[in-house]
Order: C-alpha cells, then structure tokens, then sequence
C-alpha cells in the first residue's frame, strides 16, 4: 500500500451493509430486493452492488474532525482517531 493521498474519502462517506434476507422464490427475492433498494435511494442512499443476503449502502458523512483546506484534508485528531479509522483500507491508497 502506499501513502494516503489526503483525498478525505475515507472521513466523507460511509458504507454500511444491512442484512437482506432470502425469499421463498426467485421473483418474490427480486421484487423484494428492488423494493427495499428504491425504499434507499428515495431516501438519499446510494446502493452499491453487494452479495446476496444483504445491501450495501453508501452514505455522505463527514466528518466532524476532518480539516477541508482547498483538495488537502487532513484529521484534526490523527493520532488518537478510532480503530475504525484506523482499520480503514482507501482503494486510491492501494499500489497498482
């Protein structure tokens, strides 16, 4: 991996899955599914492709620590941030 390029995706934006079961017959699981899909966006979510049995949404959400100046960001509390912060793999970041 190589260094971050203080792109800020990491402190704007969100992905959460939520769970999605399966349904008793193809067409009902694809009814179902396109339903709760359109329930996401009407609300503002972006829905991502994702596996069966769930649905991954993306949502705006910046952060309340992240420091925005012109297209450098940077985080106001870096060195004591959260594991989830932490943990965070950008794909920008990834060697190619």
């Amino acid at each position: 991996m190589t260094g971050c390029t203080r792109c800020g995706i990491c402190c704007t934006e969100m992905m959460i899955r939520v769970p999605f079961p399966t349904h008793a017959t193809a067409e009902e699981h694809l009814r179902a599914r396109a339903d709760a899909e359109r329930f996401y966006r009407i609300h503002g979510f972006d829905v991502l492709p994702s596996m069966a049995g769930e649905i991954a949404l993306r949502i705006p959400a910046v952060c309340k620590h992240l420091a925005i100046n012109g297209s450098d960001t940077t985080c106001n509390i870096y060195e004591t941030r959260p594991e989830v912060c932490r943990k965070f793999e950008c794909s920008k970041c990834r060697s190619e």
